[in-house]
């Protein structure tokens, strides 16, 4: 994959000199192409490979201070009449999300850029959102760019996490540039925080989908305290769980005939007890629902 330079007196339209915007050359990539800026979306949860909260704290804050540095380097770009390079962008049913490029779309919003302004683009050819990703990752990491190892980790372990990753762990080595032992590891973690995702999925009542893997996902630096964290709310769950089978042994065993003679006598017996030990009030009331039951 190499760039190259496109003048505006080209077929593509672009400036014949250099210094103008620069087209990448990629079997997957358009030629570019203008299009309103106003058609253009983002979805940074979804396409932006880049995370320094995935790095250490020092490299974190380093970071995000080139980060500012850039965004500001291309809004003055932009202010003294030049042009960056396209945008390149992934055609998702009509809707444009730009999938690399960020730092070059905040600087056109910063530098008053208005919904009918051209802006040069390159659409990804296929469909497969996951494509787009590992290209945009392959873009980043160009020494040039110095994109973060632990970002590199991190993006690899969200497309891991995504299903987004095929091949041999030979092949993915090779592919992404990643140790065998980092990436046997990610495989045998991967397995555990996709069952507890889908878990926790399943709770809130939503879909299981990539996307919400990639947003509910621990960072991959800090998965030896989110599995930490989530061991010990287990565990808090199985204690409160014995508290409560206590508490319910006790009763049946003492007062499960009055419970059945008396029900309201019961919760309001639960509702004072409940107010003298805590202090704060308690509402019980029966599922009137329930009760139209018929016994059969």
């Amino acid at each position: 994959m190499e760039k190259r330079n496109i003048g505006h007196g080209s077929e593509e339209g672009m400036d014949a000199h250099y210094g103008g915007p620069i087209g990448m050359h990629h079997a997957l990539l358009s030629r570019p192409q203008q299009v309103l800026f106003g058609s253009l979306q983002v979805a940074p949860e979804r396409f932006q490979v880049r995370n320094p909260d995935a790095c250490s704290y020092v490299d974190s804050v380093l970071a995000k201070k080139a980060s500012i540095e850039l965004s500001r380097d291309l809004v003055d770009v932009l202010k003294s009449g030049g042009e960056l390079d396209p945008l390149l962008v992934f055609d998702d049913d009509g809707a444009l999300f730009v999938f690399e490029g960020h730092h070059r779309y905040e600087a056109m919003l910063e530098a008053g850029f208005l919904p009918n302004a051209k802006v040069w683009i390159q659409k990804f050819k296929s469909p497969d959102e996951a494509q787009a990703r590992a290209l945009a990752l392959e873009v980043n990491r160009r020494a040039h760019l110095a994109m973060n190892k632990r970002e590199v980790l991190q993006a690899y372990w969200l497309a891991l996490l995504s299903g987004e990753v095929t091949g041999s762990v030979r092949q993915r080595v090779k592919r992404y540039r990643i140790s065998h032992s980092t990436v046997t590891r990610m495989d045998k973690e991967a397995r555990v925080v996709r069952e507890e995702l889908q878990r926790m999925a399943m709770t809130s009542g939503v879909p299981f989908t990539p996307e919400y893997c990639r947003g509910h996902a621990p960072l991959w630096k800090s998965i030896a305290e989110w599995r930490e964290q989530r061991h010990s709310q287990e565990r808090s769950v199985d204690v409160e769980r014995l508290a409560v089978e206590k508490i319910l042994r006790s009763l049946t065993l003492k007062y499960a005939a009055d419970i059945k003679a008396q029900p309201e006598a019961f919760l309001t017996a639960v509702e004072e007890l409940f107010f003298e030990v805590t202090g704060e009030p308690l509402r019980l009331s029966r599922d009137a629902q329930a009760e139209t039951f018929s016994e059969f």
